[in-house]
């Protein structure tokens, strides 16, 4: 009921074998179970559950604070439960050292124990990871008799010759790159250092979608390269996957029917969003892009993801992981049906500003890469 809260707590006993671990999730019930009479003078969707939007969940690191409770850290995701478990829908790499801002290569693992059990005890690594609940007071009679399920799963993958970015928790049918390019010059010899594409997408079928996104650092400066070239500029740039759905048919002009992406506080499509939004969205964050007719940007409309249930956009704290979650059955009411197909038309990410493929003097040696994916074959959903 309104004012109702709880918490949990999951603690991990790696024995012997250093693991890069995983968290994920999946809400698999969100029921109405009929209607009390109040319900039904105060509920908007009387064939979908209320309680996993109003219910709040925060997920973050722990440790065990010597007096029975939990020390809590760095938040690692919160919001609605739908919204936090559409996020976990794309798997949520976990940092050993409990550091939310953690890049997704290489991270600190979760080093493990001896033994799983001392004097009887379970014997945990030091870092946990706890969630808690509330339905606010501010939630009405538009939760009456609804229920929900999910579920939380843990990956625990072996350090040993693994990097740490091999995401388990979701099965990737597509594989989009960018064309080859010379990376950044480090020893100042006029070559590039690190051969390799910039960007690598990674598209999943399926009712909900997932867009993993990864940019190179080492191709173009960011991340763990040192050199803190991406974004060129923090307010200005964008990552954004551009679909092409099968409800007004395939390859049509124009085919890009939205945009799926992340952009700084000053980029246009969230800036449109920001200006949009119902519910007080801000900064930088997600936006969906969509795109009608042939009348160029006076048929656009742009919504910041706060806005958009069933979508989320996530970006790691090194900047180098863009994570994009649709569901299809509730992210897009401008449509009139639910896609049965989609083509990725493209990946792109850009900085506003100089740098991503214009090379100058401030680019530290780096030559013009290539910024746009190719596109996917066709993918169901």
């Amino acid at each position: 009921k309104p004012g109702d809260s709880g918490e949990g707590e999951f603690c991990f006993s790696i024995v012997d074998n250093p693991a890069y671990m995983w968290m994920c999730g999946e809400l698999t019930a969100n029921a109405e179970n009929g209607q009390s009479e109040p319900e039904m003078d105060d509920d908007d969707t009387p064939d979908v559950g209320e309680l996993a939007d109003a219910m709040q969940v925060t997920v973050s690191y722990c440790t065990d604070d010597g007096e029975g409770g939990n020390e809590i850290g760095d938040e690692i995701v919160s919001g609605s439960l739908a919204e936090v478990m559409l996020a976990l829908r794309a798997g949520v790499p976990l940092s050993g050292d409990g550091d939310a801002n953690a890049s997704l290569a290489d991270r600190p693992t979760f080093d493990g124990v001896t033994e799983p059990f001392t004097d009887g005890e379970p014997n945990v690594d030091e870092q946990c990871v706890c969630f808690t609940w509330e339905v606010p007071t501010s939630v009405e009679n538009e939760i009456q008799t609804d229920s929900v399920a999910f579920d939380f799963e843990f990956y625990a993958v072996q350090a040993r010759h693994n990097d740490g970015t091999h995401n388990p928790c979701v099965e990737f049918d597509t594989v989009l790159t960018t064309d080859s390019g010379p990376g950044v010059d480090r020893d100042g010899d006029g070559q590039g250092d690190a051969e390799g594409s910039w960007i690598t997408a990674r598209v999943s079928s399926g009712p909900t979608t997932v867009v993993q996104v990864e940019l190179d650092g080492d191709v173009y400066g960011g991340g763990n390269s040192g050199l803190g070239e991406w974004p060129n500029n923090p307010n200005s740039y964008v990552v954004e996957a551009n679909f092409d759905v099968d409800t007004d048919g395939l390859g049509e002009s124009p085919n890009d029917d939205f945009r799926l992406g992340y952009g700084g506080a000053n980029a246009g499509a969230r800036v449109g969003g920001v200006a949009n939004s119902t519910s007080g969205a801000s900064g930088a964050g997600g936006y969906i892009r969509r795109n009608i007719g042939t009348g160029g940007n006076n048929n656009r409309t742009d919504t910041a993801s706060e806005d958009v249930p069933g979508f989320v956009a996530v970006e790691s704290g090194d900047q180098l992981t863009y994570t994009f979650v649709i569901d299809w059955t509730s992210a897009l009411p401008s449509l009139s049906s639910v896609p049965t197909q989609f083509v990725v038309k493209e990946v792109y990410a850009g900085d506003g500003g100089e740098g991503v493929g214009t090379p100058n003097s401030s680019n530290d040696g780096r030559a013009a890469i290539d910024t746009v994916t190719d596109a996917s074959g066709v993918i169901n959903v």
